[in-house]
């Protein structure tokens, strides 16, 4: 149970220690006088019983240990050695933002439109592929059939014959050489270094390209662009300052509390650069 007063006494050895070893300007005396995490005490209340067992290390002094490690990247040992010797949160998210390489049908798919995903808005730059034969049919002039197992050229003739293509993206319809050799619609079929017939790829996800194409020409997308290399910067920070590269524990919940405590841990350095004056530079 939570205890009724979790006020420390300093002693004059303490403060003279910290004065010595701490300076004036340094970001954790900044941040202690900018944020208030007093609040955290009532927030977890209710995860503690209100009148058995012993008092309980306080909440706000575990959050503090958090944030430390997560601001020095300390390991948990560190933290637990360290915090010995001194004895001393979800977001509804409703779109997303991300760089062109998340143009890839099976992430936007994840994110958009799995039953047991997140069902985010994406946006996301589509990625420039012109094609390769430009004046020729394209994919898109081969429709494929209610039941999905069947395509159509321009001239009618269909196939059923196909095979998953090498990163199982999608399948590629082939259809004959009788269908093709004789065909009136060839020279805008084929390339005319090309013998063959025709084949055709269908991707899985063609309808997610479709849909972060079609974002892509909105107004809403330019507006959420535009906010987006802000956001980059916050990111780049969290990777290359707080290595938030790898991760420090398996399971999916135990990464979020690492990106949520990571996440805390800018936005109290934000909150003290906003709110407090930046130090003097010292003449040398």
């Amino acid at each position: 149970m939570l205890k009724s007063n979790y006020q420390v006494q300093l002693t004059p050895f303490d403060l003279v220690a910290f004065e010595v070893f701490v300076p004036a300007d340094h970001f954790l005396r900044r941040l202690k006088a900018t944020i208030d995490f007093a609040p955290a005490r009532t927030i977890v209340a209710d995860c503690y019983s209100p009148d058995q067992g012993r008092g309980a290390i306080d909440p706000v002094c575990l959050l503090k240990f958090s944030l430390l490690q997560f601001h020095y990247d300390l390991s948990d040992d560190n933290v637990i050695r360290q915090a010995e010797e001194e004895r001393a949160h979800s977001n509804n998210i409703e779109s997303l933002s991300i760089d062109g390489v998340g143009f890839n049908g099976a992430v936007l798919k994840a994110l958009s439109d799995d039953a047991d995903g997140p069902q985010l808005t994406v946006f996301v730059p589509p990625k420039k592929q012109p094609p390769r034969y430009p004046d020729l049919f394209q994919t898109e002039d081969f429709p494929i059939n209610q039941a999905g197992d069947e395509v159509a050229c321009p001239n009618g003739e269909t196939t059923c014959t196909r095979n998953r293509d090498g990163k199982n993206h999608g399948w590629i319809y082939h259809f004959r050489q009788s269908q093709c050799s004789d065909c009136p619609l060839r020279s805008q079929c084929l390339p005319a270094q090309n013998r063959g017939p025709r084949k055709v790829s269908k991707n899985d996800f063609q309808p997610q390209y479709e849909v972060a194409r079609q974002r892509a020409t909105t107004t809403e997308y330019k507006k959420v662009r535009q906010q987006h290399p802000a956001i980059e910067r916050k990111l780049n920070e969290l990777v290359r300052w707080h290595n938030g590269r790898r991760v420090r524990y398996r399971g999916r919940l135990r990464v979020k509390v690492q990106y949520l405590l990571l996440g805390i841990v800018v936005n109290c350095k934000r909150i003290v650069r906003l709110l407090t004056a930046a130090p003097a530079a010292q003449p040398a």
